[in-house]
């Protein structure tokens, strides 16, 4: 069992109001896929509360930003999550709910086993991606990192 763990983080912007019609396909689905990733093989924990999201807003200057932030065993077990589940199929459908961004609307980065990220320092994590790229402490799937020796 490695000693570090894979905090992993993800923004986005709605398109509409959490109620309105529109954004139903995907409210719809939120208990459940959120159910899914805690009851999934190498989940740690994820963050919850309205006072998470309202951080989030704040430290992230954006009122209608939803945020995501979660803890996994390894890179494969949230992998398995995000792109073998049913989360897929909602993940495919994100451009009805959700603006494109230009930036990167995720980060993963290596914590210590037992440490929980913080709002502060995903907002530090996201910075780093989006001015110097990929690298050993702030990746993304695609151009991802082993954790450290």
């Amino acid at each position: 069992m490695s000693s570090f763990h894979l905090a992993q983080a993800n923004i986005a912007v709605s398109r509409y109001p959490m109620d309105a019609p529109e954004m139903e396909g995907f409210t719809s689905r939120l208990d459940e896929i959120n159910a899914l990733a805690d009851g999934s093989p190498g989940f740690v924990w994820r963050a919850t509360g309205d006072e998470i999201d309202a951080a989030a807003r704040a430290a992230f200057d954006e009122p209608k930003l939803l945020f995501n932030l979660t803890v996994w065993e390894s890179f494969d077990a949230l992998n398995d999550y995000v792109y073998r589940s049913a989360h897929a199929d909602v993940l495919r459908q994100r451009a009805k709910w959700f603006d494109r961004g230009e930036r990167s609307a995720f980060v993963l980065w290596w914590i210590p086993a037992g440490e929980l990220p913080t709002i502060e320092d995903t907002r530090s994590r996201f910075e780093s991606l989006w001015s110097d790229g990929p690298g050993q402490d702030a990746f993304t799937f695609r151009h991802h990192f082993d954790p450290p020796a």
